[in-house]
């Protein structure tokens, strides 16, 4: 800009989804949270963007003080650097949270060889802590 100075702040994390099957993600900076299990299975989320014609950005929405995600195969989330920032601000040592859970209305998990019938398999109740990554 003009001879000026450009600086790129990018996140420090990124999830590749290496499934066959897409997968949702949430993402919050407390590791006590427990996300929504059906957020993309109703209209509760509020979606976070929207393109020029006014279609939903399917892939990111917030709804009980988390960011949701749909992840699809072969497709890569950066972690946001302001869920970092967050996780910083609460007592402890946190850098945020990430829940992960498989896309049920994909083909490949309704495969009756996952034994899941017509169960849901919804997120874990402990989440993948990104401070413990680094140690």
């Amino acid at each position: 800009v003009n001879g000026g100075r450009r600086m790129t702040i990018s996140s420090l994390f990124e999830l590749v989804n290496k499934t066959d099957h897409p997968l949702f993600l949430a993402v919050n900076p407390d590791p006590r949270h427990f996300p929504k299990h059906n957020c993309f299975e109703d209209d509760s989320i509020h979606p976070l963007s929207s393109d020029s014609e006014g279609d939903t950005d399917p892939v990111l929405g917030v709804e009980d003080d988390s960011a949701y995600v749909k992840l699809d195969s072969d497709n890569v989330f950066s972690i946001p650097y302001l869920l970092l920032e967050s996780a910083l601000r609460l007592k402890g040592n946190h850098l945020g949270s990430i829940w992960i859970r498989p896309d049920q209305d994909s083909s490949s998990i309704d495969d009756p060889l996952f034994g899941l019938g017509s169960s849901r398999v919804g997120y874990p109740s402990r989440p993948i802590q990104l401070a413990k990554v680094l140690h």
